[in-house]
């Protein structure tokens, strides 16, 4: 029996990524008000500039893990396996498939020589 390890860490990652998040979630939108002012809200107060908890804060660590998770999955699906089976790839082609309802506009990029 062949072990998938790449797909395996693939779910691992995934998995333990969803989890963390879903406690961060759990973790801010459970906090006292005393908490958030002292936390979050204090330098925005400061400042005179409006503060709201979901788009000074939770907004953006979302979208920060977001595109390292998007890396993490560009090098693990694209880069890798080009550079351990580069003879099933041709340089420079790559097939664009772009549908939208039932609208499908396939093309094929040129050679690159």
């Amino acid at each position: 029996m062949k072990v998938k390890w790449r797909q395996h860490e693939m779910n691992l990652v995934t998995a333990t990524g969803v989890i963390l998040l879903v406690s961060y979630l759990w973790n801010m939108t459970h906090l006292s008000q005393q908490m958030i002012d002292m936390s979050y809200a204090g330098a925005f107060r400061d400042m005179h500039v409006p503060f709201n908890l979901y788009r000074n804060v939770i907004i953006p660590v979302i979208g920060s893990v977001a595109l390292i998770y998007l890396f993490y999955l560009w090098i693990n699906l694209y880069t890798i396996p080009r550079f351990l089976f580069p003879k099933k790839f041709d340089a420079g082609t790559s097939k664009i498939s772009i549908s939208f309802l039932k609208i499908s506009l396939p093309s094929l990029a040129k050679k690159i020589y």
